[in-house]
């Protein structure tokens, strides 16, 4: 086990007498003991906060602290909830006790003292009435009850309502009689509070397993630009982060492990991802910074960074509006670009160090270069390619021109192996396309059928001899599942797995090859569960799916 720990603090009124209260344990419910109010905590609001904090914190450096603060009906009061990367302490005396929680959790010893005050401490799995946040989440550690500090009754002033005079007031009593007047008087809840002030305690603490990542896949970002696949359906992610408004790039399994992050990525734009299938390694393009960065798919280390070379200096805005390229396996990086005027787009292709190399050599009857000059053998023109075909190398080697109309292969020499329609009467935009192993082509895009104001996500794949059909999707037969309203980037791992995003960590999902969702945590489950409550509905309502 690689366990690691997260310092929780969540403080919040009761609704009752406006008293702090310091919740210190995963519970159904908060007993106040200076009004003996009960305030009820629903398990989704648990969920809503510790499912993102926690993955937030895992995500922080050590020592570093992060937290929110809402406010919730459930309470009538604001929610402080804050999270701390650090390691384990007494939550009484705040002395480091994390070798001694790890050799308790060893020795599955539930309970044990703190070897500084002695007061007892104890971890548990999360409780059974709690939903699953995260699997790596493994114990809570450190909960305490609710516990009051001494406040001399002198120090709260409390006089009779009938003569004025001074009472002797009991921190335990909700009445108290006066002795000079015999009239009874009720103890304000806001003197009760007072007397029996909350006793701020330390942090308690999340027991997080990472295994052999480093962190968990972040539930939010400031932007998320763009995602690849790698060889052994694990993906990279580069996004700009929440907190310091930085480029970082990640590894992920499909589990939401982390296995790297690299921080060193400085992008003026919105940078592109682009994997290279044999090794890996990782190709980051940033247009409007005019610069390249080659990162290592196995630890994130920056291999190289380029700029410029001649590829992003001749229309690099135009570039940047239609990032279409793809990696080869023989180490080429195929791109299609714009000419300088941006009016046509050609097919290019550069070798590791981004110095320009001849297409294949299949490609040579199919370029649309002077028919004078190829009669007479000089070299031929470049390949010309239409303002909407995307283009890509497949898992299984070849490679691919698609636009919303038709699809062409070719060989791994550039030689072309045949051309079919692509015929989706419901096809309004085409989002991406990728090819795995087996040679099955997916293609993400939006449908014409709108739901208040947005368009439905289909996934449409073509088996080899056949023509494509709608695979899955609300309108698809085969996997009638809401994929959701936002789609702007397909990627397809070897095995047909499609993963896809809407622009965001909560819009992360993917398709396996047999139709079913898979998500990476249980926060972007249950909002992708809200997205299609809502799509649903508006079906239901709408007469073009009776």
């Amino acid at each position: 086990m690689n366990l690691v720990t997260i310092g929780l603090k969540f403080n919040t009124g009761c609704p009752e007498c406006s008293g702090a209260l310091n919740v210190t344990k995963i519970k159904p419910e908060i007993y106040c003991p200076a009004c003996e109010h009960s305030s009820k905590i629903s398990k989704e609001l648990w969920f809503d906060l510790l499912s993102e904090q926690i993955t937030k914190g895992i995500g922080l450096k050590n020592g570093e602290t992060s937290g929110i603060k809402m406010m919730t009906g459930e309470f009538g009061s604001t929610i402080h909830f804050q999270i701390t990367r650090t390691e384990f302490a007494c939550p009484y005396c705040e002395t480091n006790q994390q070798s001694q929680l790890f050799e308790a959790i060893k020795r599955g010893q539930n309970n044990f003292a703190c070897n500084h005050c002695q007061q007892g401490l104890s971890w548990r799995q999360p409780p059974s009435w709690l939903p699953n946040i995260n699997k790596n989440i493994k114990y809570f550690a450190g909960e305490t009850e609710q516990t009051r500090k001494e406040v001399p009754e002198e120090s709260v002033p409390f006089n009779c309502y009938h003569c004025g005079a001074a009472l002797k007031i009991d921190k335990d009593q909700a009445q108290v009689e006066c002795e000079y007047c015999q009239n009874t008087a009720t103890v304000p809840p806001e003197i009760r509070t007072k007397l029996q002030g909350t006793k701020i305690v330390g942090n308690w603490f999340a027991v997080v397993d990472l295994g052999k990542a480093q962190g968990i896949l972040p539930v939010n970002s400031f932007r998320m630009f763009d995602l690849g696949a790698a060889s052994n359906g694990d993906f990279y992610v580069i996004y700009e982060d929440y907190g310091d408004g930085g480029y970082v790039l990640l590894r992920s399994n499909r589990e939401g492990m982390v296995f790297w992050f690299n921080h060193q990525i400085h992008c003026v734009g919105d940078p592109v991802i682009h994997v290279y299938p044999e090794s890996d390694n990782v190709l980051i393009i940033d247009a409007d910074g005019k610069r390249f960065y080659l990162i290592s798919g196995k630890d994130g280390s920056i291999i190289g960074r380029y700029q410029g070379n001649g590829i992003l200096t001749e229309d690099s805005h135009s570039f940047g509006n239609s990032i279409f390229g793809s990696c080869d396996f023989d180490g080429t990086f195929i791109l299609k670009k714009t000419d300088s005027q941006g009016h046509q787009y050609f097919l290019h292709r550069y070798d590791e160090s981004f110095k320009e190399q001849p297409l294949w050599p299949g490609m040579k009857g199919n370029q649309s270069g002077n028919f004078f000059a190829r009669i007479l053998g000089k070299t031929p023109g470049p390949v010309k390619l239409a303002w909407d075909e995307q283009i890509a190398v497949g898992w299984d080697r070849k490679f691919y021109i698609l636009n919303k109309d038709k699809m062409t292969q070719y060989d791994g020499q550039g030689k072309k192996l045949n051309s079919c329609k692509v015929e989706l009467d419901d096809l309004e935009y085409l989002i991406g396309f990728g090819v795995d192993k087996q040679g099955i082509v997916y293609l993400g895009y939006r449908s014409q059928f709108k739901i208040e104001g947005r368009n439905l996500v289909q996934i449409a794949r073509q088996l080899p001899g056949e023509n494509f059909k709608i695979w899955a999707g609300p309108l698809s037969k085969e996997n009638p599942i809401i994929i959701g309203n936002l789609l702007d980037k397909i990627v397809v791992s070897p095995d047909g797995s499609c993963l896809i995003t809407g622009g965001d960590f909560e819009d992360i999902k993917m398709i396996d090859s047999q139709g079913n969702k898979v998500f990476f945590n249980e926060s972007i489950r249950r909002e992708d569960e809200k997205t299609c409550k809502k799509i649903k509905a508006a079906m239901d309502r709408s007469s073009k799916f009776d």
